[in-house]
């Protein structure tokens, strides 16, 4: 995925607004959305580690949706729980969303 599409899902997955992520970040809401539009391109280096760095996550998952320390994580996991987060990569993102609401629908009750 291209680092929009990482983007657009960390802060879907955190419930961070662009606006929030903005001020977090000190880079200017409409950058932001730049960065996430259908003509987005990728920030420089410097912009990336704030985003990163405001977001708790690494410059490489934001470019390439890679992560090795989550990889890592991902494998204390229980085997159950791996095959979830495993299936839930395979998902795109309004069936994350879904799943996603559907769990906190879930604990909430």
């Amino acid at each position: 995925m291209a680092f929009k599409d990482n983007l657009r899902s960390e802060l879907m997955y955190q419930d961070i607004s662009v606006k929030e992520l903005a001020y977090r970040s000190g880079i200017k809401q409409k950058t932001i959305e730049s960065y996430l539009g259908p003509r987005a391109y990728t920030p420089s280096v410097e912009a990336a580690y704030k985003i990163a760095s405001s977001l708790q996550v690494s410059m490489e998952f934001l470019v390439t949706g890679n992560d090795e320390k989550e990889d890592r994580l991902i494998s204390t996991y229980p085997k159950d729980t791996q095959e979830i987060v495993r299936l839930l990569e395979r998902l795109g993102k309004k069936e994350r969303k879904a799943i996603f609401l559907l769990a906190r629908t879930l604990l909430e009750n």
